[in-house]
């Protein structure tokens, strides 16, 4: 059954006997960025649905990319591996099935891309390491978000060819249409916003007494449980919010500044700065912590001084100054504008597209 595109990217994607896929052609215009072979079929194997924040960032806009009457649904590895497509885009979760249907594309002469945004123990949630071995080998090109998270997948198989494709910015649909979006008017209290998974929220420990003594400051969470919560605030009190793609928005332009850290492991530090590009490109300023990935883009918008902190007494510092409204606005004026050009809706996508021109046809195995 052939579904539009518009209906393909809200529906919630699920596994079936560990391997489902959305099936298409590219796009006359994809193919025309990808060297100008016609009728190529892309597989593509999501991680997740769109609550899936690498799924909704990493995989689902690369459905742009196909004819959107070509699209249709896959279940199971059998259709597959009788006629293996030209491309299989695998996103992260790997089960058996997605290794033989790897081996069967690569055996056809097609190409095989593993989409890896995770390192460490982040990886082992999503497929066990001897698949993820046996995939890092198989894949003709391992793309990634970070530098950092590339030299992390090469530790574990140093000759996988790994290539950064940069996430875009998240809720892209709902991005304001026109102009910039004034920063948050003054309100007698500075709405500092923390988002992600509640597992993530420990980076900010070391940073809750200043948050706290500053005076004028609320504290607002989207996303960690209560336990989560309680974890690193202990009874000091916060506003949670539950996180939803619909919600999200509306929660973080409620806010003032964003506080987002990577500071603990060195996967962690490896991790991507598109939260601070959300942040920003919704209209919110962004503090971030000095850590590789945020430190790039934050010195790419001309932020550094006003945004990067590696200390309690420089968040501080930054925060202090974020309380003056004006501040707040040339922040945006500066950043915005460079962000949105670089990481703005459709960004990922060309990226793909750009990639698989210059992958090229491999040869059968």
């Amino acid at each position: 059954m052939t579904l539009p595109l518009r209906l393909w990217v809200g529906r919630a994607i699920t596994m079936f006997d560990g391997v489902r896929c959305h099936l298409g052609t590219l796009s006359t215009a994809s193919q025309a960025r990808d060297g100008g072979e016609s009728h190529r079929r892309l597989a593509l194997f999501p991680a997740g649905d769109q609550d899936t924040a690498s799924t909704r960032l990493r995989a689902i806009p690369l459905l742009g990319l196909m004819e959107p009457r070509s699209l249709r649904s896959v279940r199971g590895a059998g259709e597959l591996l009788h006629e293996p497509p030209d491309v299989a885009w695998i996103q992260k979760r790997l089960t058996p099935g997605h290794i033989r249907i790897a081996h069967a594309v690569k055996e056809r002469g097609g190409l095989v891309v593993y989409d890896c945004d995770e390192s460490g123990p982040d990886l082992d949630v999503w497929a066990e390491p001897a698949l993820v071995r046996e995939m890092l080998r198989l894949a003709h090109v391992v793309t990634t978000d970070t530098p950092e998270r590339g030299e992390l997948l090469r530790e574990v198989v140093p000759s996988c060819r790994t290539e950064v494709l940069e996430n875009q910015v998240d809720c892209a649909d709902r991005l304001p249409a026109t102009g910039l979006p004034r920063a948050r008017a003054d309100s007698g209290e500075l709405r500092v916003l923390w988002f992600g998974y509640g597992e993530n929220l420990g980076s900010l420990g070391a940073y809750v007494d200043v948050l706290y003594s500053l005076g004028g400051v609320r504290m607002v969470l989207c996303g960690p449980r209560r336990s989560d919560i309680r974890r690193v605030f202990g009874r000091l009190p916060v506003e949670r919010h539950r996180w939803s793609r619909t919600g999200f928005v509306e929660v973080i332009r409620s806010c003032h500044v964003t506080l987002l850290s990577h500071f603990g492991s060195r996967y962690d530090a490896a991790k991507s700065a598109h939260k601070l590009v959300t942040s920003i490109c919704h209209g919110v300023p962004a503090l971030v912590s000095a850590t590789p990935d945020y430190g790039r883009v934050a010195a790419l918008a001309g932020i550094t001084g006003d945004a990067v902190f590696d200390s309690p007494e420089d968040l501080r510092v930054r925060l202090e100054r974020m309380k003056i409204a004006e501040t707040r606005q040339r922040y945006l004026e500066r950043a915005r504008p460079l962000l949105l050009a670089r990481y703005g809706a459709g960004s990922f996508p060309a990226a793909a597209a750009r990639l698989l021109h210059r992958a090229g046809r491999p040869q059968a195995n």
